[in-house]
């Protein structure tokens, strides 16, 4: 009777181990940020990209650093194009030294490195445009592009040009 007790008790207990872990290792991939407004431009911190690209709008989430000389000229650009088409565009900005976590879940290898979603939420492709830095990421036996990524700065001209391939609205 004790014998059947504790194997009981045992599987009740490697049941519960089995789900908590289970819940530990989805949580641990996926790749969590939160928003929170800096001066006119989002910094995120925790939330989830399904927030940003559930919105009806083109994303673009720029990786950037401190200590990076481009960014210090990219950033203004940023705010600008920011300030211009909110209403058409998610412009976020990530400090990629505060969040390694989620710089090695992404294809980055330089700062700054920007991706880019269109309004449905699907990678841009910017393959017509000819704009030097683009890269597409596809899953392992898959022509599709699962990620668009763009590394270094533009000018505002080639983001304006970016926007508007995008389909926003550019005056």
């Amino acid at each position: 009777m004790i014998k059947k007790n504790w194997i009981g008790v045992s599987i009740l207990v490697c049941l519960l181990l089995g789900v908590v872990g289970y819940k530990y290792y989805k949580q641990s991939n996926e790749i969590k940020i939160s928003v929170k407004e800096a001066g006119g431009i989002y910094e995120l911190k925790g939330d989830d990209f399904s927030y940003l690209l559930g919105k009806g709008k083109p994303v673009i989430i720029d990786f950037t650093a401190s200590w990076c000389i481009p960014c210090k000229t990219f950033n203004p650009i940023l705010e600008q194009t920011y300030e211009k088409y909110k209403d058409q565009v998610i412009i976020k900005i990530i400090d990629a030294d505060e969040h390694k976590d989620l710089v090695s879940k992404l294809p980055i290898r330089a700062i700054p490195t920007q991706l880019f979603f269109n309004k449905d939420g699907s990678p841009y492709d910017p393959s017509k445009l000819g704009i030097i830095g683009f890269r597409g990421y596809s899953k392992e036996n898959s022509d599709k592009i699962d990620l668009t990524v763009h590394e270094g700065a533009f000018t505002e001209e080639e983001l304006i040009v970016v926007l508007k391939d995008m389909g926003v609205d550019v005056e």
